[in-house]
């Protein structure tokens, strides 16, 4: 019961100082020792002629989740700025703006960011 409870207690201040997770995807938790080696093993295996050959730890999104998480985050972000603006805080607008500009140059097919900070923040 004293497990629960901790469980419980430790799952209630989570919810009240809630920040975004840290690692929003499985290859995030495999450690860089182990993913090192597991590439270098990879790496080692031969290829034949016309075979796919898949890169071990690739992040990748299929292109219609690419499109949404996209579109809904661009969304946002412009929905932020037009606020911004009518507020008269240009400093966040061309903030926003240039967080519009990194949105737009994610390759195809590459991890989509949660929020406009966390683009600024890969951008940098």
């Amino acid at each position: 019961a004293t497990l629960l409870n901790s469980l419980y207690a430790r799952l209630a201040k989570q919810r009240k100082e809630y920040k975004p997770p840290p690692h929003s995807h499985w290859v995030d938790f495999v450690p860089a020792r182990v993913r090192q080696a597991f590439e270098e093993a990879a790496s080692a295996i031969p290829t034949r002629a016309h075979a796919k050959v898949k890169q071990p730890f690739e992040r990748r999104l299929p292109l219609i989740l690419y499109d949404r998480r996209k579109s809904r985050l661009l969304r946002n972000t412009r929905s932020q700025m037009h606020t911004a603006l009518d507020k008269g805080e240009t400093e966040k607008a061309d903030t926003l703006k240039r967080a519009i500009a990194c949105i737009h140059e994610i390759p195809l097919g590459e991890h989509i960011p949660n929020s406009w900070q966390e683009v600024m923040r890969s951008a940098e």
